[in-house]
């Protein structure tokens, strides 16, 4: 111990056996040291160790634990002395080059960790000399090569840990010869093939973590044989085929994971039979067929992760029965239907219901305001159709909430006074209103630094006197107003277009927007805004020419707002009236001069250029020198405003 004390180097010497290491030749309260009857050491924990070990450490014949972790670098080649060891403990240190030959020599060697160093090189096929090993666990390593076939002989195996290596090749079917294994873990390797259906004879495996390798294949139908299996992580490989129906005999799985791969088909109904699961994730994949209702049937489920795949069908009501649900994620599939009325029973825990991309249809089931934990909800690009404000106003714990693409009516939602949401889309919508300038009882939806709002393609026109202040410095999409677009526009003229910007007739930064609401109506989402463009006291607002802007042809493009699942076409506009037909040339006449045929109809007029009253402008475009305009604006296709001054 002694020599020990002194070879040895620590990251921290006050805290090292060097300080309390006070009597080494005797055990008596030596911290990390026990003894035997006789006196002989017998097991060693150091923590923070420095550089290498010493060769003193073979000094230790009847040593059977060695614990030593912190910043070993290398082994001595007389920790092959340690011929009594049966526990080796040194993860979470530097080592590094290959497999230390000097563990070879610990026939009795039951626990082996190295996890977490910098060993490279392959698993040494001689690795089967350990053949008391129960426990392998070298993970996070920089192991390369196949896993070595002579892996079979370590028939005392219950657990075997490569992962977070470069291991590469198939898993070998000697594996196969290892009955006593109750965990596999090789995920995050490099392992290729399929799964080797000889792996059905481990009838008291448990945990099988093979996720995030390049897998191939589909998966076993020998699957069935295992029993016991508790954890099956397969994601993020390229594993294809369908689910087999096999799954289903899996009496103990609580955690089933299959995503990122090329599964295809529909999820078998045999699943409903895993009474224990508690996480499914089989998203990412190229699944088919209608939702399966048999997971109503798993009372313990606390995730569902389905995103990304071609589901039909519509969620069975039965969901919301779940009491355990926690998380839900269906997006980006092809459902359909109404949302089930969750939290209407016991289902107090759901906090994260991810609805997006799909083709549910009809109301947010009022039954949500009861989803007292619900910390994320996200039903964009749907065919929703209420008003969601009292939802809203009711849910204490929403941080995320997502309303966009759909076809919410009606005035834009209200917060509670103490929200919690950090992030708020109400995207292309048919929301209008703007907070309390319209509603005197409501909590304006304002975006600033700590609560980004999105209500860009909405019906809906934000005053001077609005409460909402944007902040300049937090780079948000400003929606787009009548107000906003007034100011801009005052700034700059235009020549023709909204796009060529010629003087500005106020100078640098001049031009200013005065805007008041006269009148709006909450049915159609319409407003009619005064206002007046000033500079210096004098209303200014030229076109090109300084004096007056040339006509707009036509009337604008007509009011079209969509509609699910796809908007009517309007009527064709009927065809100007034909000029009546010619009468039937007459009976021959006798010899006589023939009559005059009949006049032709006149042609109708041109039509009168409309007078300057009526030009039509397009978001403010053109307005004649020092007019003061009143424009009926509505919410048309891109959100753009037609105004008859």
């Amino acid at each position: 111990l002694t020599s020990l004390r002194d070879q040895i180097s620590f990251l921290v010497p006050a805290r090292s056996p060097k300080a309390y290491w006070t009597a080494p030749d005797s055990c008596d309260s030596l911290f990390g040291v026990m003894c035997d009857w006789d006196g002989n050491v017998v097991s060693l924990v150091m923590s923070g160790a420095n550089g290498p070990l010493p060769g003193v450490i073979g000094d230790f014949p009847f040593l059977y634990s060695l614990s030593i972790t912190g910043n070993l670098s290398s082994l001595p080649p007389e920790l092959s002395k340690l011929s009594l060891l049966t526990v080796l403990q040194l993860s979470r240190n530097n080592i590094s080059g290959t497999f230390p030959s000097s563990i070879l020599a610990m026939k009795k060697l039951r626990s082996l960790n190295l996890e977490r160093n910098q060993l490279a090189g392959s698993v040494p096929p001689t690795i089967s000399a350990l053949s008391s090993l129960s426990d392998l666990r070298m993970d996070s390593n920089q192991f390369t090569g196949p896993i070595p076939s002579t892996i079979g002989k370590l028939t005392n195996l219950t657990l075997l840990s490569l992962s977070s290596n470069q291991i590469s090749g198939a898993i070998p079917p000697a594996i196969s010869a290892l009955k006593r294994l109750v965990t596999i873990n090789l995920q995050r390797n490099m392992l290729t093939g399929s799964i080797p259906s000889q792996a059905s004879t481990l009838c008291k495996l448990q945990r099988l973590y093979l996720n995030r390798n390049a897998l191939t294949g589909s998966i076993p139908t020998t699957i069935k044989a295992l029993t016991s299996l508790r954890m099956l992580l397969i994601d993020y490989n390229s594993i294809s085929g369908s689910l087999p129906a096999a799954l289903g005999s899996l009496p103990s799985l609580i955690y089933l994971s299959g995503s990122k791969n090329k599964l295809t088909g529909a999820i078998p109904s045999t699943i409903g039979a895993l009474t224990r699961l508690t996480y499914l994730a089989l998203d990412r994949n190229s699944l088919t067929g209608a939702f399966p209702a048999a997971l109503s049937k798993i009372s313990y489920l606390q995730t569902i992760s389905l995103y990304r795949n071609n589901i039909t069908g519509s969620l069975p009501l039965g969901l919301s029965q779940l009491s355990y649900l926690f998380d839900i994620d269906v997006s980006y599939n092809k459902l359909s239907g109404t949302i089930p009325a969750f939290c209407t029973s016991d289902m107090v825990d759901l906090s994260i219901l991810t609805l997006s991309s799909n083709n549910f249809s009809g109301s947010l089931p009022a039954s949500l305001s009861l989803c007292a934990s619900i910390y994320s909800l996200d039903v964009s690009g749907n065919y929703l159709n209420n008003n969601p404000a009292t939802l809203i106003a009711n849910l204490p714990s929403l941080a995320y909430l997502n309303l966009s693409r759909n076809y919410f009516t009606g005035l834009i939602p209200s917060l509670p006074s103490a929200s919690s949401l950090l992030s708020l889309d109400l995207s292309s919508n048919f929301f209008f209103g703007g907070g309390n300038a319209y509603d005197a009882a409501a909590t304006p939806v304002c975006p600033s630094a700590s609560l980004p709002v999105n209500t860009t393609g909405n019906c809906f026109t934000y005053l001077a006197s609005s409460p909402c202040t944007a902040d300049p410095s937090y780079p948000i999409e400003q929606p787009q107003r009548a107000l906003a677009q007034c100011q801009a526009f005052c700034r700059t003229s235009f020549s023709g277009s909204e796009t060529t910007p010629v003087n500005d007739q106020c100078g640098s930064g001049g031009g200013v927007c005065i805007a008041t609401a006269t009148s709006i109506s909450t049915v159609t989402g319409t407003a009619t805004v005064q206002f007046k463009c000033s500079c210096n006291t004098t209303l200014y607002f030229l076109s090109a020419d300084g004096l007056s802007c040339t006509p707009k042809p036509g009337p604008p493009p007509p009011y079209q707002p969509p509609s699910p699942p796809s908007p009517p076409s309007p009527p064709p506009s009927p065809p100007p009236p034909s000029p009546p037909p010619s009468p039937p040339p007459p009976s021959p006449p006798p010899p006589s001069p023939p009559p005059n045929p009949p006049p032709s109809p006149p042609s109708p007029p041109p039509p009168s250029p409309p007078p300057p009253a009526a030009w039509q402008v397009t978001r403010w475009e053109c307005i004649n020198k020092d007019l003061v305009g009143t424009c009926s604006c509505s919410c048309l296709s891109g959100n753009q405003c037609y105004c008859p001054i």
